[in-house]
């Protein structure tokens, strides 16, 4: 049986990376990446995997590799700018997530990944939704 990985952030970086390493062990992978559309609007990606997979199947792993990083001081950044990284960061997780409960609950392994750089582990004062 061929395990299955929904992918967001999968089309570069870590993502991409991620992604090429699953398929080389045999998994099938629904890679999604910003180029697509606007990852920061949880009903299109949502809307996105949904409409692509094939819910008789079990859903193996979801592995969130995205996210939008902006340098400027927090003080400095648009509420836009913030809301952006919180959407993408907390709001569409957990939305994905929501939408993928049943596929996720049918595998045996059933997980939920978390993929950050070392920005969003080590944090600080002007990474609050980003370290999310």
């Amino acid at each position: 049986m061929t395990n299955n990985a929904l992918i967001t952030g999968g089309t570069r970086g870590i993502g991409h990376s991620t992604s090429s390493l699953l398929l080389s062990q045999g998994w099938h992978t629904i890679p999604l990446g910003r180029k697509d559309f606007d990852i920061t609007q949880p009903k299109q990606v949502s809307d996105y995997f949904v409409n692509r997979y094939d819910h008789s199947k079990p859903i193996d792993a979801i592995v969130f590799s995205h996210g939008q990083w902006y340098s400027e001081s927090f003080r400095l950044q648009s509420p836009f700018a913030y809301r952006n990284q919180y959407e993408s960061r907390v709001i569409q997780p957990v939305k994905i997530i929501n939408d993928f409960t049943t596929d996720l609950e049918m595998s045996q392994i059933g997980c939920v990944i978390f993929v950050s750089s070392t920005r969003g582990f080590i944090g600080g004062k002007d990474t609050a939704p980003y370290s999310l």
